[in-house]
């Protein structure tokens, strides 16, 4: 195991291809993802995270006020680096969304510097996985619209500093995570378990 001391003193233990149970909040608890359109947004952008960080996702559901993740990173990011792309992504393209914005950024001219929140994936303009994902992006934000116009009742969006984190140790630690991801809906009185993916059996 490899520790490092975070600089909001959590101590953060880095497991090579570890597992990990996650939780990360909105800010103020608000309950942005009471709306489908933002569940929808943070599925679209987990699935592209998956292929440019390489981990594997066993678990999710995402709450009115919080997402639970089950994890295992690859070889070559961890769970902190996973988290801030993720985190980052969702933030920049849910305003993008809510604010009429464009989902692609330029890239800048030689020798000029990124702007501030541009877009990480420039690279993958020209990757038919990023061309899905921004297709959906332009979707969701079309049903935003439809649905709102140009008044809605969201603030920015933000996501609460910092997140949740338990390494997984074994088996029945795995299974346990994964029955707590199902049984959310229970524990928070929702009306039906949507937004809510197991992909690993239960036993």
């Amino acid at each position: 195991m490899r520790y490092r001391l975070h600089r909001n003193s959590q101590k953060r233990i880095y497991v090579d291809q570890g597992i990990y149970f996650i939780t990360t909040n909105t800010y103020q608890s608000f309950p942005y993802f009471s709306e489908d359109i933002f569940c929808e947004l943070f599925e679209a952008e987990l699935e592209l995270c998956k292929k440019l960080k390489g981990f594997e996702v066993y678990g999710y559901k995402i709450n009115p006020q919080h997402v639970h993740l089950l994890i295992q990173t690859g070889e070559k990011f961890d769970f902190s680096n996973v988290m801030g792309a993720l985190k980052r992504n969702f933030s920049r393209d849910c305003n993008t969304l809510m604010n009429d914005g464009r989902f692609i950024r330029h890239s800048p001219k030689c020798g000029e510097t990124p702007p501030k929140g541009d877009d990480s994936n420039r690279r993958l303009l020209d990757d038919d996985a990023f061309k899905i994902h921004v297709e959906k992006l332009n979707e969701l934000h079309q049903q935003f619209i439809n649905k709102y116009g140009q008044c809605h009742k969201f603030p920015p969006f933000k996501w609460q500093k910092s997140f949740h984190f338990h390494v997984v140790n074994n088996q029945r630690d795995f299974t346990n995570h994964l029955r707590y991801i199902d049984n959310q809906w229970i524990k928070h009185d929702l009306k039906e378990n949507k937004f809510c993916y197991i992909g690993a059996a239960l036993f």
